[in-house]
């Protein structure tokens, strides 16, 4: 193939052209119709018949053949029409066949469609994981500096004792409180930052839980591909009056499509 085949519209361009080549080889004759042939080859034979019967009951010749001659004429267009007959029904079964043979392409297809929906739900389960774990490690990080926070606070607290005891100006006072409050502030958002992580967390471990029931739903669902070319395959041996090249042609046809279908990424 010249261009690659990974998308669902460029597969639905070229599976329609490849089934309409594979009908047209076997539904026409010359490039025409086997039911158009058949219709054809009817209405001469109905001409001629008319002409036979309006000879024989009034004797009179409506063309300069003989009976004789009409009856020859007769033979190999009535024999003709047989073929077409056959060829037309042989046709006709190896359509409903092609279609039956498409219904599991079709359904191949929404396999592959569960696989690529499968993908993008672990892909995303993956994502969520590692965002759990960055979140995780920012609340560690966090809860870090707040347990720094707390002992310079309690270290604080003791240097104001002795202060308190040793005297201690105004100023240094104003400036330890400021500096507890500052500490204070800085404490609380770091907290604010924990509880709005650990509730992302929560969060993303309930997306978690509804990706994995929808992993195991379409896991239930997808039909390997071994079973779809199985049932194509007895779907294809079914047709008898089909020749040995016949059927491994229509087998060539659907396990190319099926090959196809499976490289399909979106």
């Amino acid at each position: 193939m010249e261009t690659t085949i990974n998308t669902f519209c460029k597969f639905k361009e070229y599976k329609e052209k490849r089934v309409r080549e594979f009908i047209q080889k076997y539904n026409t004759f010359l490039g025409v119709p086997w039911e158009w042939m058949l219709g054809l080859c009817g209405i001469c034979i109905l001409l001629l018949l008319s002409i036979l019967a309006i000879q024989w009951w009034t004797n009179e010749k409506i063309v300069s053949f003989s009976l004789y001659y009409l009856v020859l004429i007769l033979i190999p267009i009535v024999a003709f029409t047989i073929l077409v007959g056959v060829k037309y029904r042989c046709s006709l079964r190896v359509q409903n066949v092609v279609y039956v043979c498409l219904k599991h392409l079709s359904c191949y297809e929404s396999t592959i469609c569960s696989k690529i929906e499968l993908d993008f739900l672990s892909n995303q389960m993956q994502d969520n994981n590692k965002e759990i774990e960055r979140l995780r490690c920012l609340i560690y990080n966090l809860d870090l500096k707040c347990k720094t926070i707390n002992r310079q606070i309690r270290m604080n607290y003791c240097k104001s004792f002795i202060c308190t005891i040793f005297g201690m100006s105004l100023d240094e006072y104003k400036k330890m409180i400021k500096d507890k409050i500052v500490l204070l502030q800085e404490k609380c958002s770091y907290r604010q930052s924990q509880h709005k992580y650990e509730t992302d967390i929560q969060l993303l471990q309930e997306k978690n839980k509804i990706v994995d029931k929808s992993i195991h739903k379409i896991g239930e669902i997808i039909v390997d591909k071994e079973k779809i070319l199985k049932n194509i395959n007895d779907d294809i041996l079914t047709l008898v009056s089909l020749s040995k090249n016949q059927k491994g042609e229509l087998w060539l046809l659907f396990t190319d499509l099926v090959e196809v279908a499976s490289q399909i990424k979106q």
